[in-house]
């Protein structure tokens, strides 16, 4: 089947939000906001997941850098708390330079840290996606700064290692760019980061493992 075309990457939400203060500790979790801000702070965020040493998976359209925006920073919580600037490892040479969502859309990128380093991980499924699968995403849509688990289902799969799948529970929308699909068992099966023609659509396991850095 062909991939969709025409979808296009929402994950970046242009906002006018205060930049994150320092507060009470939020329970220690694997996925973050990642945003930049300019100095009058307007900021775009996404989302990112800790896989293990202070490295974190995100969108390439989150992770590459913008003109008049602060580096890549990684935050959640309500007051917010800053985990720290992260740094670029690799971007997809294969992702558009455009919002116009392609499969390629990877990127990791490291938060040097001690304490970024001691997040939980998640982990990759061994196994690729199919259809009827029951699925959760966690992820920061709209202006939330709190982790949002959604519950969905996935519908189709799709050419380049893309699966489509569709909400049945919460909310995936602007901001949830980047966050992970999981499985029941809580192991990432995939990667938000477009939507299209009603449904949402993820980067399969086997692409985030194969080909993120070639």
């Amino acid at each position: 089947m062909p991939r969709p075309a025409g979808i296009v990457a929402w994950c970046m939400l242009a906002l006018l939000v205060a930049r994150p203060a320092s507060g009470q500790a939020q329970p220690l979790d694997a996925v973050w906001v990642a945003y930049r801000c300019t100095e009058r702070g307007r900021c775009i965020k996404g989302t990112a997941f800790h896989v293990g040493d202070g490295v974190f998976y995100t969108n390439a359209h989150v992770a590459r850098r913008t003109n008049g925006y602060e580096p890549l920073r990684l935050a959640r919580g309500e007051p917010r708390q800053d985990l720290g600037t992260a740094e670029v490892v690799c971007i997809n040479d294969r992702a558009s330079r455009t919002e116009m969502a392609t499969p390629y859309d990877v990127a990791k990128v490291r938060v040097a840290a001690a304490r970024a380093r001691r997040l939980p991980a998640l982990k990759f499924s061994r196994w690729g996606p199919n259809t009827n699968m029951a699925i959760r995403v966690i992820g920061f849509p709209g202006d939330r700064w709190l982790p949002v688990a959604a519950e969905g289902v996935i519908t189709e799969l799709l050419e380049d290692q893309v699966f489509a799948f569709e909400v049945t529970h919460g909310r995936v929308t602007r901001g949830s760019s980047g966050s992970p699909v999981l499985t029941t068992r809580g192991e990432v099966i995939g990667m938000v980061y477009a939507e299209g023609s009603g449904l949402l659509f993820a980067t399969a396991v086997n692409w985030l493992l194969d080909a993120t850095c070639r």
